[in-house]
């Protein structure tokens, strides 16, 4: 009787063993996997309820109506002013999993000839825009060389989170660019939306 309990108890403990051991496969298959996946790709987007036209125009800093002339994708360290970009460097060490993910060109950049601007005092009559390439990390992928769009811009990037230090923010971006996102009003040009850009610029 003794030796059937102590039979049953061994086997459930080989049992228990088993699934601990398979749950740890488990846990270090995934972080492999997600290892080689670009840091953007994983990242889900969750968009705050879109602001209206008026509540965009005071929001944004740059409001325009374009027209895309070439659209590339670059790395994410490439959209960084180079001396930040060196301090970053300094931190991480090269074998780190951000600088790695963040070699890959997850980076949407298009050059946008401006038609109107209805918001922001633009150097020149073409900007630069940058979006993630992946819409579950917020970005904006749809862009189209020769469409024209209505692109709400900040000066400010939503991808640089994971470089922030104690949650303050560092400008690491290049000079005379912006961001846009799917969760901003950017879209394919809208002459509705337009007139009604105009009205609040009255």
């Amino acid at each position: 009787m003794l030796n059937r309990k102590f039979s049953t108890f061994n086997s459930r403990t080989n049992h228990s063993r088993d699934v601990i051991d398979n749950y740890k496969m488990n846990k270090i298959l995934i972080l492999i996997i997600f290892s080689f996946i670009p840091y953007n790709k994983i990242c889900a987007c969750s968009c705050k309820k879109e602001k209206t036209v008026k509540g965009a125009f005071e929001y944004h800093e740059s409001i325009v109506h374009g027209k895309v002339l070439n659209k590339t994708f670059v790395t994410l360290l490439s959209t960084m002013k180079k001396e930040k970009l060196d301090s970053i460097r300094e931190v991480y060490n090269k074998g780190n999993n951000k600088l790695k993910n963040s070699s890959h060109k997850s980076i949407v950049k298009v050059e946008v000839e401006i038609i109107t601007e209805f918001k922001g005092k633009s150097k020149s009559s073409i900007i630069t825009i940058f979006a993630s390439k992946y819409g579950e990390a917020c970005g904006y992928p749809g862009f189209e060389v020769g469409k024209e769009y209505l692109i709400y811009g900040s000066t400010k990037s939503y991808m640089y989170h994971s470089f922030q230090r104690r949650g303050k923010y560092i400008h690491y971006e290049l000079e005379n660019t912006f961001w846009t996102s799917h969760c901003y009003r950017t879209k394919e040009y809208l002459e509705s939306e337009a007139q009604e850009l105009k009205k609040i610029m009255d």
